[in-house]
């Protein structure tokens, strides 16, 4: 799949724009290179190397959980109507 603005570039300048897009990616999906949340001028491997040298213990990431803005987030559906009913004990009538 080629992308059409490094079609009139020289070979070298292609490779150098490529790799480059490469390494944007990666950090983006990768832990390390990710900012750490309280701090984005740090990233997670900057936060763990100044931790580490605080404690004087190696530190080392052994699992973490991956959170995505609203995932796990749904709407409960509700019909007003029964709630009320359920709440005074009534039946609805059904207009028909």
């Amino acid at each position: 799949m080629g992308r059409e603005d490094l079609s009139n570039k020289p070979e070298n300048i292609r490779e150098k724009i490529v790799q480059g897009r490469i390494e944007k990616r990666l950090k983006e999906l990768t832990l390390m290179d990710k900012p750490f949340i309280r701090d984005q001028n740090k990233t997670v491997e900057d936060l763990i190397k100044e931790t580490s040298a605080q404690l004087g213990e190696k530190i080392q990431v052994s699992r973490f959980i991956r959170f995505v803005l609203g995932e796990g987030i749904e709407k409960q559906e509700s019909n007003f109507a029964e709630e009320v009913a359920a709440q005074t004990g009534k039946k609805i009538v059904e207009n028909l």
